[in-house]
């Protein structure tokens, strides 16, 4: 699959990420342009979101469930199956992407948006926030 496309993705370093330490993780997606999803298992969809924050353009598969709450045409190039044709689909699109078009300019800044919303100082906040609301009594346990 990849063979045929030498002229689109010949030019890039792939780094398998899988299984290795968060700084490890942070220093090459910080460097990167483009982030590969591949969904799979994902509860909540963390690669996406990483990717987002990182200042990388997610592409591919954010997942079956957890991502539909955050993935939207804005913040990346999706495919809406985890088929690999859909994914390779996805990429080729990311991989094309003039930088610094206005398409790419929106992807990182929607991006960037969409992942602070994740900070977890943010969802300390809201999680204090409902539980004030629904059980308030343990506010002061």
């Amino acid at each position: 699959m990849f063979d045929a496309d030498k002229d689109t993705f010949g030019g890039f370093t792939w780094i398998d990420l899988e299984n290795r330490s968060e700084y490890f993780v942070a220093d090459h997606l910080r460097r990167t342009t483009m982030a590969v999803c591949i969904g799979g298992v994902e509860g909540f969809g963390l690669p996406p979101l990483e990717a987002m924050a990182s200042g990388a353009i997610p592409c591919g598969y954010p997942g079956a469930h957890g991502p539909d709450e955050f993935v939207t045409s804005d913040n990346g190039i999706w495919s809406k199956t985890d088929e690999p044709e859909d994914i390779f689909a996805a990429m080729k699109k990311a991989a094309q992407m003039r930088p610094k078009s206005q398409r790419h300019k929106k992807l990182l800044a929607v991006g960037q948006s969409t992942a602070a919303r994740y900070r977890s100082a943010v969802a300390a906040e809201k999680l204090v926030e409902f539980w004030s609301e629904h059980a308030p009594r343990t506010r002061n346990l």
